[in-house]
C-alpha cells in the first residue's frame, strides 16, 4: 500500500492550484476535512455560492452535499444568502423523522436528512459518510443523493438537537410541517413530543401538509396537530380520508388544498373560511355550490379570493340561476392570485350583489366529451380591484352583446 500524499505540506500556491482543479463536490469533501482547506476555499470564493451553481449542478449534489455548503453559507452571511436562494427548510414527521430542505430554482428540488437510532445502522446499506453538528462530525448513510441517514444515540432526542442548533447557529425558521401516516407504536408520543419542543422556539409555519396517501393517520393525532401547529399561509390534505371520521378544520390558514376530496362535503367547504380554497374529486353538487355563491353574495366568506371545486359535473347555469346580477363577461381574460399566479379565463361571467358590494367572476370550464370520466372544475375569482363596474385587468363585455 502506498504512503499518503502529504498534501497539507504543499506551499500554499500549490494548494490554492489543487483546490481551483476541484469540483464543488470534491472540494466540500477535502475542505470538511481540514480548517486551512475550507479557508483558502472560502478566501478563493472557490466554494460557490449556493446560488450560482447551475440547475444541473444543483441536481448532482448529494443530501450531506447540500448540508455542508449550507453550513458555510449561513454561517458566513445569513442575510445574503436568504436573498440569494429560494431555499427553506422544513419537518417531517412518520416512520421516518428528520429536515427537509426544499430549493425552488428552474424546478424544484428537495433533500431529506432523516434521523435514526444508531443500533440500525447496520439495517441501511448505502455510501457511509458524516456530518457536521455542534462541532462533532455525526454518521451517515446515503441510500440515494437525496436521502441520507443520519444515526444517533437517541431518534427523538437527536432530531431536537439537530432543529435547536439550527435555529439557534443559522437562525433559520421551520416552514413546513409535513406529517405522514406512520406505524410505529410511539408514534402519537413522539409527535407530541416535537410539536411542543419546535413550538418553544418558533410558534407558527407557513405550510400544513398532512399526507394519508399510504393510510389513515388515527383521529386524536389529527386533532393534536390541527390545535398546535399553526399554519398561516397553506394547508395541504394528500390521500383519501374515511367518510365516518370527523374532520378538523384550520381557520387560521391563508388557503386550503385537499386531494381525493370525496368525504369533503358541502360542510365541510362552509367552515373553511380560506382565502383560497382548492377542492379535487368532491361530491359537492352543482345546487350546493350555487347556495355557496349566495351565501357569499350575502356577505358571508370575507376573506375568499379565490375557489375550485374539482367534480365529475358542473353546469355553471344552475349554479348562476337567481344568484346576483350579471354585469357582464370576460373572454380571454385573466386573474392574478394571491400568490401572484396568473389564471386564464376563457370565458367567465361576472356577478354582483345588490348593494354593489361584492363581486366576483364565474369562469366556465371546458366541456368534456360524452362518457370521459375527467373531473370538471367549478372556479370562481373575487376581483380585489372592484370599484363599480370598474375591473383593472380585463375588458367587460356588456350583457346582451
Amino acid at each position: 500500500m502506498s504512503d499518503p500524499f502529504p498534501f497539507l505540506d504543499l506551499p500554499v500556491v500549490n494548494v490554492r492550484g489543487v483546490l481551483e482543479l476541484l469540483d464543488v463536490s470534491d472540494l466540500l469533501k477535502i475542505s470538511s476535512c481540514d480548517k486551512f482547506i475550507q479557508n483558502e476555499a472560502k478566501s478563493m470564493n472557490q466554494i460557490k455560492s449556493f446560488s450560482s451553481l447551475k440547475i444541473s449542478q444543483k441536481e448532482q449534489m448529494s443530501a450531506d452535499e447540500v448540508f455542508e455548503l449550507l453550513q458555510l453559507q449561513l454561517l458566513n452571511d445569513f442575510n445574503k444568502f436568504h436573498r440569494m436562494n429560494r431555499i427553506s427548510f422544513g419537518l417531517e414527521f412518520s416512520n421516518d423523522i428528520g429536515l427537509e430542505i426544499v430549493l425552488k430554482d428552474e424546478k424544484t428540488l428537495k433533500w431529506n436528512i432523516y434521523v435514526e437510532f444508531i443500533g440500525e445502522m447496520d439495517n441501511y446499506n448505502g455510501v457511509q459518510t458524516t456530518v457536521e453538528v455542534e462541532d462533532r462530525r455525526v454518521p451517515g448513510i446515503l441510500i440515494s443523493k437525496k436521502n441520507l441517514y443520519t444515526f444517533w444515540n437517541d431518534r427523538i432526542s437527536g432530531l431536537k438537537t439537530l432543529v435547536a442548533w439550527m435555529i439557534r447557529t443559522y437562525r433559520i425558521r421551520f416552514d413546513t410541517f409535513h406529517l405522514i401516516f406512520g406505524t410505529q407504536s410511539e408514534y402519537s408520543e413522539e409527535l407530541k413530543s416535537i410539536v411542543n419542543f419546535v413550538n418553544y422556539r418558533q410558534n407558527s409555519y407557513n405550510n400544513l401538509i398532512i399526507d394519508e396517501k399510504e393510510g389513515l393517520i388515527d383521529d386524536k393525532d389529527i386533532k393534536f396537530v390541527m390545535y398546535n401547529v399553526n399554519a398561516f399561509r397553506k394547508y395541504t390534505h394528500l390521500g383519501p380520508r374515511s367518510d365516518r371520521r370527523l374532520y378538523y378544520f384550520p381557520f387560521r390558514t391563508e388557503s386550503i388544498l385537499i386531494s381525493h376530496a370525496h368525504w369533503f362535503t358541502w360542510e365541510q367547504l362552509f367552515f373553511s373560511h380560506c382565502a383560497t380554497i382548492n377542492i379535487v374529486d368532491s361530491p359537492i353538487r352543482n345546487e350546493e355550490l350555487k347556495g355557496f355563491v349566495s351565501l357569499w353574495l350575502d356577505g358571508y366568506f370575507p376573506r375568499l379570493k379565490h375557489l375550485t371545486v374539482k367534480t365529475k359535473n358542473i353546469m355553471v347555469l344552475i349554479i348562476l340561476f337567481g344568484n346576483g346580477i350579471r354585469r357582464g363577461y370576460i373572454r380571454n381574460g385573466v386573474y392574478m392570485s394571491s400568490n401572484n399566479k396568473l389564471i386564464p379565463i376563457p370565458v367567465g361571467v361576472i356577478i354582483e350583489n345588490e348593494t354593489a358590494t361584492r363581486a366576483a367572476t364565474i369562469i366556465f370550464p371546458p366541456q368534456n366529451p360524452p362518457g370521459s370520466r375527467k373531473l370538471m372544475a367549478f372556479e370562481m375569482v373575487v376581483w380585489p380591484d372592484y370599484d363599480g363596474f370598474s375591473y383593472d385587468r380585463n375588458e367587460v363585455i356588456p350583457p346582451g352583446m
